[in-house]
């Protein structure tokens, strides 16, 4: 037999959930009635013994109710002379249906010995229709008893020796090893300044470096760069497959840089249209090669086609050739189209 849901569980659940919402709600609209708001109290209250002992914390606290609306907006606690707050400020507050009970409290601490006079609590509460008010609670005073051993006239026992963390330990071991030595000063700035100059040689190194590739023109590096990319594949240093893809990086780079077309940035069927246009430097045989190695090298490198040794090399073969083909003549360089000055 199935069984049937129970009708009063929603009703149940409903109730559960409707009735803290009305107690809620009702306690809102009472407390608005409210209208001057909550006040705290006079002066705080104090737990700690009397007298205190010097150096002992004490806490401060001071407890009040204001109306839902209102609440507490910031505290600024002022100590009296001779004390100091040893501690944050720590806010609580309980809901009390149409009130809500708050508590500050905070540590205190004296530092001398008497009488220490009030302070002050300033409370700043939020108002009906938006602004602040300021309110003042006192800090009662209260008294503060020296020392036993100072009451009674004796010597205090030394507290031994201070020990350090282990970071300032040796810290402190190292600057009284270079007072003893001052010659170790000497030799750790000699050190600085050595690694200092070396860093400089050293980028100033590679920055000629960049200066004199740039210096070389780009056919004349990309023949380099093919001549040992033959050598790698016939040393069996590098696969046909890996070959092919250095191949074809090295070619776009090439282009790109010889004749400012963005090859490296483009995919093979634009870079082949790019080609096709009018106006384009590269010469009839030129471009069929470059149609036929790019659109074999993408089957390599995205179909995992398997590359031949011997066809990868009649390519470099070919991509000399284009690049000794397009370099400029000496009597025409400043006047090759596209070409770089």
């Amino acid at each position: 037999m199935e069984k049937k849901f129970p009708r009063w569980l929603p009703r149940l659940a409903a109730a559960l959930i409707l009735i803290p919402v009305a107690v809620g709600g009702s306690g809102w609209l009472w407390s608005l009635r409210n209208r001057a708001g909550g006040t705290p109290p006079a002066a705080a209250e104090i737990a700690a013994p009397s007298p205190l002992p010097l150096g002992a914390a004490a806490t401060a606290a001071a407890e009040f109710e204001l109306p839902l609306w209102q609440r507490v907006e910031k505290i600024v606690v002022e100590p009296g002379a001779g004390s100091l707050r040893a501690g944050p400020v720590a806010l609580s507050r309980r809901w009390r249906w149409d009130k809500m009970r708050w508590r500050v409290a905070f540590p205190l601490r004296a530092y001398r010995p008497g009488e220490i006079p009030a302070g002050t609590i300033r409370l700043t509460l939020s108002q009906r229709g938006g602004g602040a008010e300021e309110r003042l609670c006192a800090i009662p005073p209260f008294t503060v008893r020296e020392p036993a051993a100072a009451q009674q006239g004796n010597e205090l026992k030394d507290a031994g020796e201070i020990r350090l963390s282990g970071f300032r330990r040796h810290w402190q071991k190292l600057c009284e090893t270079v007072k003893r030595h001052p010659w170790l000063s000497a030799a750790a700035a000699a050190v600085v300044a050595a690694a200092i100059a070396a860093v400089i040689l050293l980028l100033r190194r590679r920055k000629l470096r960049r200066a004199a590739a740039a210096a070389i023109p780009p056919w004349d590096r990309a023949l380099t760069a093919l001549a040992a990319l033959r050598g790698e594949l016939r040393g069996r240093r590098v696969s046909a497959e890996r070959a092919t893809v250095r191949l074809t990086d090295l070619v776009r780079g090439y282009l790109e840089v010889r004749f400012r077309i963005p090859a490296t940035r483009r995919t093979t069927p634009e870079f082949l249209r790019d080609l096709d246009r009018d106006g384009t430097a590269l010469g009839r045989d030129s471009r069929r090669f470059l149609r036929e190695f790019m659109e074999s090298a993408d089957l390599v490198k995205f179909a995992r086609l398997p590359a031949g040794e011997e066809a990868v090399e009649t390519a470099i073969d070919r991509a000399g050739d284009l690049v000794r083909n397009t370099a400029p003549r000496p009597e025409t360089e400043t006047t090759a189209p596209g070409g770089e000055q």
